[in-house]
């Protein structure tokens, strides 16, 4: 039961009170939170008549707690308290060192051969550097036996496009996003939702349901890649170390065969918004700054300029970047071939 909660400015994570009755505590909701942070729930790699998947609690909770910490030790860094940064950044590399002893064998290879294993050691930087290449290949291999289509769960499935993104796989993240059959985010969709689904298959092509007693039309678990949709495709996201989205990265990614996108996030300074279209092998950028904040507006690499806006772009990891402060800019450039 919950006894106390006391929030106060949670955008900007200053102060939080919880009080909570000895033992262990886990915040939940409808959606059940608590359970999935354990366990893949509802996973397609499940033994037949079970809802959890096949990559091992074990796994999947060290995986979590790494991540935990490091969010921990970033948020009080931030916060200008460098005693519990510290603190927590050792937590997290003792997790991270843990999960490789545990879950890498010595040649490098995941002891568990799951989409979902892979998936959070690459998306958590989990992977030790020597083993990163052969992780990312053995993920693509896994999606490949599935005919590029995911078997993951409620864990796995939120950072499936960006554990391949990240690492350079964006074809093949576009094509996980725009899968049209089962199992995929657009199989819902012609099926004719208009949110997505608890399960893949919550309404199967004859019209029959998955289950009448746990089926939710409104789920958020497989809607978390719209994370990926705002912070990779759109490209809109916040610069390490800064919070309250004083300081932006706005950093689009053209791809899948898209003409355009374009997205918006409300944030404590106003509105950053960002739309890329493409015309005829020309990619066009528009970014809005609000007031009082400031950008790094990061083309692909590779990006052959073309109008600058008045902008000066050097290049930063790759990436032509322009730091930019409030207000609307617009650039366009075509990619070297």
């Amino acid at each position: 039961m919950l006894v106390s909660l006391h929030v106060r400015n949670l955008a900007l994570i200053e102060e939080t009170e919880v009080f909570f009755q000895p033992g262990l505590n886990i915040l939940t909701g409808e959606t059940g939170a608590g359970k999935s942070v354990i366990l893949g729930s509802v996973a397609l790699d499940a033994e037949p008549g079970s809802y959890f998947g096949a990559t091992p609690t074990a796994l999947t909770s060290q995986a979590y707690y790494a991540l935990s910490a490091q969010l921990l030790a970033l948020a009080a860094e931030v916060l200008g308290n460098r005693q519990d940064a510290e603190l927590y950044a050792g937590v997290h590399r003792q997790a991270a060192q843990d999960f490789a002893a545990n879950f890498f064998t010595l040649d490098g290879a995941m002891t568990a051969q799951t989409q979902t294993a892979h998936i959070l050691a690459l998306r958590f930087g989990l992977t030790p550097q020597k083993w990163k290449q052969k992780t990312i290949q053995r993920l693509l291999e896994l999606l490949e036996q599935q005919n590029g289509h995911l078997v993951t769960g409620f864990l796995g499935t939120p950072y499936f496009c960006a554990a391949l993104s990240q690492n350079g796989c964006w074809q093949q993240a576009y094509d996980l996003m725009l899968k049209k059959d089962y199992p995929g985010w657009l199989y819902q969709v012609l099926q004719g939702a208009t949110t997505v689904w608890e399960h893949w298959d919550g309404r199967r092509p004859d019209g029959t349901m998955w289950s009448a007693g746990m089926n939710s039309f409104n789920h958020y678990a497989y809607g978390a890649v719209g994370a990926w949709l705002y912070g990779e495709c759109a490209g809109i996201g916040q610069q390490p170390g800064t919070a309250g989205f004083c300081a932006a990265r706005l950093a689009p990614r053209p791809g899948g065969g898209l003409r355009w996108a374009q997205a918006w996030h409300q944030t404590p300074f106003g509105r950053y918004a960002l739309q890329w279209q493409v015309d005829d092998g020309k990619i066009t950028v528009t970014a809005a700054i609000p007031p009082n904040a400031a950008a790094k507006i990061c083309l692909e690499p590779g990006a052959k300029l073309l109008e600058t806006d008045g902008l000066t772009f050097a290049e930063q990891n790759g990436c032509p970047t322009a730091q930019v402060g409030s207000g609307q800019y617009r650039v366009s450039y075509t990619m070297e071939q």
